[in-house]
């Protein structure tokens, strides 16, 4: 079929990773990854740069997006549900507010026009506070850097993106 999952695929059945991972089977869920992932796109500082009220910055950060439209707001196993109901992949989103890097990612793709088609295909799901988070699901840093993982809606893993290293 596919031959073996790429490294970035943790579940155990090949054929439930290729939409992401395989940019041959799914080129808008490939590019919006890229797009995400690809922070030299992006206008970014420094990574260790934050800003200097954090908790204002998450307050405001709350206050912005917790009635979006498209954003559902840090309980990605409601976004996880709305997926399998709706028969969409869902994208979930890590993000550390106070980090002015993942301010410059975060702006352009809430921003960017051309994305909204690319986003409309996925169920999205904005995590600010990982402290609910299924460990086994999301295996990156932990420390919130901007990070994307694309899910089915019976949780399965399709592919992982972004994150730093210090």
């Amino acid at each position: 079929m596919h031959g073996a999952p790429p490294q970035a695929c943790y579940s155990p059945r090949p054929e439930a990773c290729p939409l992401v991972m395989n940019p041959g089977s799914s080129p808008r869920a490939f590019f919006l990854a890229f797009l995400v992932a690809s922070s030299p796109l992006f206008p970014i500082s420094s990574p260790a740069e934050s800003v200097k009220d954090r908790e204002g910055a998450v307050r405001r950060d709350r206050a912005a997006m917790e009635n979006d439209k498209r954003w559902i707001y840090n309980h990605y196993r409601q976004g996880l549900a709305e997926a399998k109901q709706l028969g969409k992949p869902a994208l979930v989103v890590l993000r550390c507010v106070p980090c002015l890097a993942c301010a410059g990612i975060d702006a352009s793709v809430l921003n960017d026009p051309g994305l909204s088609p690319l986003l409309d295909q996925f169920v999205c799901v904005r995590v600010i506070n990982a402290n609910d988070l299924d460990l086994s699901l999301f295996q990156v840093d932990f420390d919130l850097s901007f990070s994307a993982v694309f899910f089915n809606g019976d949780g399965t893993v399709y592919g992982r993106y972004g994150s730093w290293v210090h």
